[in-house]
């Protein structure tokens, strides 16, 4: 927060997480300003943790948390404190493996070796 009175202190305001989709839950973290600031202490991690983790719970699908923080690497730097204080929840609910499991996903489309490489094959490699 900035132009505040003499005197005054920063404060959260009131965080409010409706599920709005059935098959995900985003949840978005931002600072506008500042520099170090937008790394987040220990104790706005612990407050997020608890709101993803609750919220979490209560979804049918993944929760995905994008980082408005931009700063140097704040947001991997917030990326990680978010990922420690969940696993401190729930040991390995919070995390995906997307790189490791990139053959398994069906998004892969395997081409047979004896296929000649046009584009109607790919398409019938795809639906079978």
């Amino acid at each position: 927060q900035r132009g505040l009175p003499p005197g005054a202190s920063k404060r959260r305001m009131f965080t409010r997480l409706e599920h709005t989709a059935t098959w995900a839950s985003l949840i978005r973290v931002h600072r506008r300003h500042g520099t170090t600031e937008r790394v987040l202490d220990d104790e706005e991690i612990a407050f997020w943790a608890r709101k993803i983790a609750n919220a979490a719970a209560k979804s049918n699908g993944p929760t995905y948390v994008a980082w408005g923080t931009e700063w140097l690497d704040a947001p991997l730097t917030n990326a990680k404190a978010l990922d420690t204080a969940l696993d401190a929840i729930k040991p390995n609910a919070f995390t995906y493996d997307w790189y490791g499991t990139r053959h398994k996903r069906p998004s892969v489309v395997k081409i047979p070796a004896k296929s000649t490489s046009t584009i109607a094959d790919m398409f019938a490699a795809a639906a079978s």
